[in-house]
């Protein structure tokens, strides 16, 4: 046994010569999928580096058929034999086809058909369909060959028109009805790019997402705009995320804003939509508030003006979203970015002074709130500050964006409290941005230093020479 034992050490101390190669299938399988990312444009090229350089690393290569499964034709010439071998070593796996605007700046019929006759025996297993940019009798031409197509694997479709300056009167009238004849049934993401979508909305009722960009989805009136949303929801009951940016942000109509929502809601009286998850909205201000007070969305997590930041509510939504607790508009809310005035020489405007009072009623009906960005807020001597040391258990992020009417030591007292609680999770502030002049002298400093050594991550002082991180 002792002599086992040795030998076992002595060969664990040598240094084996390890070599990739060695390395059993699986394993290698792993590490590929790894070097390979379709969104890089260094690594989507992985598989065609792999299979040039070994015989048993081409080999591993072409056994993966989801490699060969991404059809991208943004060349002057389409590539129509290599793809025709990648649709062979695909073998029946899903593919996506991406259909760029570059093989049509010349030849560009002959290009589309040479595109469609390679891909038309294989619509059976397309799993996403991108149409880029192309001109305009391209994409008739593209959609007019899916018409009577049956797409059965088909989960993503995204269609982008030429820019408006850039685009061309058509030379006859056409609809654009993809699979009209045919059929998608398992669609559930369509994105729209300055193209009509009402034929989307009444075709394919089980979608889960939608972005549309179009600037003339929305008119001057802030309640058509709602009620253009309330009619998208209405029939797409499954929808998951809404994202809509309306291109051009207009200065919107004269009718002056109701000074409180509940009064709009009066008017127009909200929908609920049970399964709506994420509301985007790139408009105007009014836009906002109007759709915002228009629904009632139990799942609803983000709201957002796109990808990087918040949708701004106005301060005069606060009484509409202070409601009784059966009525809460937003309780699963994640993130809420609350605006008051807009005026960077006046920047609080006083006509949302009468809402602040909704302030720790409306916070008290958001309980899963994580992240809180107030925006040129008046605390009316800190009135209203201090409903942010009980209010919204989980909220880990607090921004102050040129707010005023609320003293440091208040704040600091709102912080101390918050982390005492045991309910509460602790709170930490990411970034203040504070114009009101009282807030100046050394005591600042202090507590600046003391809140970054803390809890914070971020702190500046609009107006100071000093910053600390």
């Amino acid at each position: 046994m002792e002599t086992t034992r040795q030998e076992f050490e002595t060969l664990s101390r040598k240094k084996l010569p390890l070599h990739i190669l060695d390395l059993p299938y699986d394993l290698v399988h792993v590490v590929f999928l790894l070097c390979w990312d379709q969104e890089d444009e260094k690594l989507r090229h992985f598989p065609i580096v792999a299979s040039h350089v070994c015989r048993l690393w081409r080999q591993y290569a072409l056994e993966n058929p989801n490699f060969w499964a991404s059809l991208t034709f943004q060349t002057p010439f389409p590539e129509i034999d290599k793809y025709t071998i990648w649709l062979a070593r695909s073998n029946d796996v899903p593919f996506d086809l991406h259909i760029g605007w570059q093989p049509f700046q010349r030849s560009s019929i002959k290009h589309a058909k040479e595109i469609m006759r390679l891909i038309i025996p294989h619509t059976q297993r397309m799993r996403s369909i991108w149409v880029e940019r192309v001109p305009s009798k391209i994409r008739r031409l593209i959609f007019d060959r899916l018409d009577k197509v049956n797409c059965m694997s088909l989960v993503t479709l995204r269609v982008e028109k030429e820019l408006y300056m850039f685009s061309t009167l058509d030379q006859a009238p056409w609809r654009f009805r993809p699979f009209a004849k045919g059929g998608a049934p398992q669609l559930k993401e369509v994105t729209l790019q300055r193209i009509p979508n009402d034929y989307f909305i009444h075709q394919f009722k089980d979608l889960h997402l939608l972005d549309i960009a179009d600037r003339t989805l929305f008119s001057t009136s802030a309640r058509h705009n709602a009620e253009i949303v309330q009619k998208i929801l209405s029939v797409l009951s499954k929808l998951h995320t809404l994202r809509i940016n309306r291109e051009v942000i207009t200065t919107g109509d004269a009718t002056p804003e109701p000074t409180d929502m509940r009064l709009f809601q009066s008017t127009l009286p909200p929908i609920t939509h049970h399964s709506l998850r994420e509301l985007s909205l790139l408009a105007t201000q009014r836009d906002a508030n109007a759709i915002v007070s228009s629904l009632i969305l139990p799942s609803l997590r983000h709201l957002r003006r796109d990808a990087d930041y918040g949708l701004a509510i106005g301060a005069r939504c606060l009484a509409m979203l202070a409601q009784p607790v059966l009525q809460h508009p937003f309780p699963n809310l994640l993130n809420l970015r609350l605006a008051g005035g807009h005026n960077p020489d006046n920047p609080v405007d006083p006509i949302h002074y009468s809402h602040m009072e909704f302030l720790e009623r409306a916070l008290a009906s958001l309980p899963r709130l994580e992240s809180l960005n107030l925006e040129q807020l008046d605390f009316e001597n800190n009135k209203y500050i201090a409903c942010l040391a009980r209010s919204c258990p989980r909220l880990k992020e607090l921004v102050f964006f040129c707010c005023s009417g609320f003293t440091l030591v208040e704040l600091r007292s709102v912080l101390r409290r918050r982390g005492e609680a045991s309910d509460l999770d602790p709170l930490r502030i990411q970034r203040l941005v504070e114009q009101a002049k009282e807030q100046e002298g050394e005591g600042s400093v202090e507590f600046y230093t003391e809140i970054s050594k803390g809890v914070a991550g971020r702190i500046v002082l609009v107006g100071k020479e000093y910053m600390v991180a």
